[in-house]
């Protein structure tokens, strides 16, 4: 998944200037799913290692 938010920023970059927004925004809610489901599971906060 982390390969995939920077793709949708590399895409963004050499993306037309209408498209590229949504391919920055696209980018961005991926990274934001990424650190939501690394830090359910206990990957991103070190206070929640047991």
């Amino acid at each position: 998944m982390s390969l995939s938010c920077v793709a949708i920023i590399l895409c963004s970059l050499t993306a037309s200037p209408e498209l590229r927004g949504v391919y920055a925004a696209a980018g961005i809610v991926c990274g934001i799913a990424l650190w939501v489901a690394l830090r359910a599971v206990g990957r991103v906060n070190p206070a929640r290692r047991s």
